[in-house]
């Protein structure tokens, strides 16, 4: 027979005391049942009263071996730990004598959470309950088990439905998330906090330049959310006409103005129990902006030609590639309804600032492109690799996309040369380039020709590559008069003549 027991006050005054009679609880069940062949002690005492009063229980009853496992860093109102160290002795014993012994769990020394410990590890190692009193000896202790196993059945019931609910829940989010395609550092705190704000009914505004996946991240974080069977609706304010952004966004009755013969629910009632994703919100003029706000606070919307409003339950993710704090300074975006927007934010960085993620998502691409569009045989070569990861890609991944699918269409099926993604890039690069805003941060004085010169370097170097160093025929490719004026102006750019 065992005995397991923590080392109790009244245990360490016995060892102190000559009085006989002043045994402590310990002592006075090992007297109290001969059956009891070893006793195993735990504590969260200094070393040195551990060792004292184990040396002196030895001495006292010599025939009993005596183990003691002490933890000096633990509270005695630790319940979560004191569990778990009790617990890990018990299965050291465990391993170490077998189940075949009767195991017996003093109960009259030790703190509350000590004696709480022994009652919830009870079942699991089929001991029994003792305790001791003077006068008394050892009585076994008639615990209500049945109530301990229907409550710890519920408690740990409960537990494993929580965490089917957590992996459900984490299956879906990241499932909500899989489209976007990243593993740099910058892009996985930004996937994090959008996972944290999914879950959560607050608007949300998504900041970046054009091109880097803001209504990828809104839909991501509708499908992530307790919405997801719900309507998302994506609506570009900067592409509605103004005259027609108040229709669009709340509605308008039958004969509300001339050609508006039928009822029609705007985009707010349209998304109605789901996510209404407002993309370049910047754009939204100053008039709509008050009628938007007013929506926001009331949960309200009016149709055109109606005085009746509408409830909507409506959560709201808005995007910009503007700078809406410089916005409202100047006057040209409300500030009450950016702090309404913009309860949380995202920043999504632009597609240079996101190392490594640019070749996954040109692999992603081509993979998109073979599979999903028919283009088997499409590969890249080395180069061509080379050419595209040297890109400043300042349309973002939109461009990286565009400029793909161009060099598709024009190879079909076969290698990717660096000549191929070279025209693709003039194009493509002169587009983007051309729709860039010049930061409000530019520095000045600027050598503008020789800036003129660094954004001429590319095109000539694709042209040549295009036409296999003729220059005739890249010059005339670029634009240029003569071979002469191409040859000029490679010297002027830093190319070595070819």
């Amino acid at each position: 027979m065992l005995l397991f027991a923590w080392i109790d006050n009244d245990d360490l005054a016995a060892c102190d005391c000559d009085d006989p009679t002043l045994v402590g609880p310990i002592r006075r069940a090992v007297d109290s049942n001969s059956e009891i062949k070893r006793v195993y002690l735990l504590s969260c005492r200094k070393s040195h009263e551990v060792e004292r009063y184990r040396d002196w229980l030895v001495r006292e009853c010599k025939t009993v071996t005596v183990d003691s496992e002490n933890f000096p860093d633990l509270s005695p109102v630790d319940y979560a730990g004191i569990y778990a160290r009790a617990r890990g002795t018990l299965e050291s014993v465990l391993a170490e004598v077998g189940p075949e012994s009767e195991w017996l769990f003093h109960m009259s020394c030790g703190s509350p959470a000590m004696r709480t410990a022994w009652v919830l590890l009870l079942p699991r190692f089929r001991g029994k309950l003792v305790q001791t009193a003077p006068g008394t000896g050892l009585e076994y202790v008639d615990f209500p088990f049945d109530i301990s196993a229907t409550l710890l059945k519920d408690a740990s019931d409960a537990r494993t439905r929580l965490l089917v609910r957590r992996d459900v829940f984490s299956e879906t989010v990241n499932a909500a998330f899989s489209a976007i395609v990243h593993g740099s550092d910058v892009m996985k705190a930004v996937v994090g906090r959008a996972k944290r704000f999914a879950a959560k009914p607050v608007p949300v505004l998504i900041t970046g330049e054009s091109g880097t996946g803001k209504e990828l991240f809104a839909a991501a974080m509708h499908h992530a959310s307790p919405r997801a069977n719900k309507p998302f609706k994506a609506v570009n304010c900067g592409a509605i006409p103004e005259n027609l952004i108040e229709t669009e966004l709340f509605g308008h009755e039958a004969g509300a103005f001339t050609g508006a013969a039928r009822r029609r629910a705007g985009w707010f009632e349209s998304a109605n129990g789901g996510t209404l994703f407002l993309d370049e919100i910047g754009e939204l003029p100053l008039p709509m902006q008050v009628r938007l706000l007013r929506v926001l606070q009331t949960g309200e919307v009016t149709r055109i030609g109606s005085t009746d409003p509408i409830s909507v339950d409506v959560r709201i993710i808005s995007a910009t590639n503007r700078d809406l704090v410089q916005e409202v300074s100047t006057g040209r975006f409300r500030e009450d309804l950016y702090y309404r927007l913009s309860v949380g934010i995202i920043q999504l960085p632009a597609l240079r600032d996101r190392g490594q993620d640019l070749s996954k998502l040109i692999n992603h691409e081509i993979e998109v492109l073979r599979e999903k569009y028919g283009f088997s045989g499409l590969t890249l070569s080395a180069v061509a690799k080379r050419k595209l990861l040297d890109h400043e890609w300042p349309g973002n991944v939109r461009e990286l996309q565009n400029t793909l699918s161009r060099i598709a269409v024009e190879v079909e099926d076969g290698e990717v040369s660096g000549p191929d993604v070279g025209i693709a890039l003039m194009h493509s690069a002169s587009k983007s380039r051309g729709n860039r805003h010049l930061s409000p941060e530019v520095r000045f004085p600027i050598q503008l020709d020789a800036m003129a010169l660094a954004f001429q370097r590319p095109y000539i170097e694709a042209a040549l590559l295009m036409f296999k160093n003729n220059k005739t025929r890249a010059a005339g490719a670029l634009g240029l008069k003569s071979q002469q004026v191409l040859t000029n102006r490679m010297e002027a750019v830093g190319i070595l003549n070819r």
